[in-house]
């Protein structure tokens, strides 16, 4: 009886065992595309791929895999260089297996542990000298996130105003966006020092009538590489010559048909013309370039009378001596 017993027992275990090495071989053969998953059929397909931990793969370096941002990219980047190539699992599996033993991986655990622990630990500023560690192991895989004072500030700010009943993350989300209200905006550099830059287009006229001068207008734009690159080659120069020689012989002013600052009412008035259809300042700059140049091209250089009358224009092949040929 006893040996009929071990034998359906034996029996057992050897069906199970072969199911599974059949299911598991069955798992590794599957495929997905390289292709952009919603959030819904990426965690379809991470759950899928995690039966695969019946198979030998380890669990919680497939969790930090999936669940720290470009980990998984990163591991599965050389599979993905043929955008028509189908990914097996035993692809992915295999480089997890590879990601558990590099260097990089003690590092990103202990931040992974910390991450967690810090997501579901209610505040307690009994244990902070303990649970202050796990933001230095949050902290240790990004250097530039925190220093020794800020985590200092972290503490007095949830000491300050008696935090409790929250978790350390919440409470770091709650620091972290108080700073951002409490810090000042940042202010713009003006671009080639405009003493211009907040005046109207007709005070910029009216100006070169009482000075007998004539205009530059400059478009450009804060987010224009080309325009950057421009001044910086001919305008930013270590003795400043063109830059001054422009101020002291010209009333400039620099247009930027990207600047999203509200108009005033002092352009509303002034600069009327321009404004039609103009929710900000850029969207009338770029009435105003429409105006002078019939072009969205930028960097662009005007040059106006004192009346406001247009005399040439640069906008092509623009270097040291065109630009000085220009401002003859």
């Amino acid at each position: 009886m006893l040996k009929l017993f071990l034998l359906i027992i034996i029996s057992f275990l050897s069906f199970n065992y072969g199911t599974a090495q059949i299911k598991c071989a069955s798992l590794l053969k599957k495929k997905f595309g390289n292709q952009s998953y919603s959030p819904a059929e990426l965690d379809s397909l991470i759950k899928d791929f995690s039966k695969l931990t019946a198979c030998g793969l380890d669990s919680v370096a497939l969790e930090i895999a999936t669940s720290l941002p470009g980990v998984f990219n990163t591991l599965i980047t050389p599979s993905m260089q043929d955008p028509n190539k189908l990914i097996t699992y035993s692809e992915v599996f295999n480089k997890i297996k590879e990601f558990k033993v590099s260097p990089e991986y003690p590092t990103l655990l202990k931040f992974h542990i910390a991450n967690k622990a810090l997501r579901s630990r209610p505040v307690n500023l009994k244990e902070w000298s303990k649970d202050s560690l796990l933001f230095l192991d949050i902290f240790e895989t990004d250097k530039s996130a925190i220093d020794k004072g800020e985590l200092d500030a972290f503490y007095r700010f949830m000491k300050e105003n008696k935090i409790g009943e929250i978790t350390y993350y919440q409470a770091w989300a709650i620091f972290k966006n108080q700073q951002k209200l409490m810090a000042p905006p940042k202010q713009h550099k003006k671009i080639l020092w405009d003493d211009n830059q907040d005046s109207t287009l007709s005070e910029v006229i009216q100006k070169a009538k009482e000075q007998n001068k004539r205009v530059i207008l400059y478009f450009s734009g804060w987010t224009d590489i080309t325009s950057r690159r421009l001044e910086a080659e001919l305008m930013y120069l270590s003795d400043d010559k063109m830059i001054n020689y422009i101020r002291s012989k010209f009333v400039f002013k620099a247009i930027l048909i990207d600047d999203r600052s509200k108009l005033t009412t002092k352009e509303l008035q002034q600069d009327s013309n321009f404004v039609k259809n103009a929710d900000n300042r850029g969207a009338k700059n770029r009435n105003i370039q429409a105006y002078y140049t019939h072009s969205k091209k930028t960097p662009y250089f005007v040059m106006l009378d004192e009346t406001g009358k247009i005399l040439k224009s640069l906008s092509e092949n623009i270097t040291k001596n065109t630009l000085d040929k220009f401002l003859e």
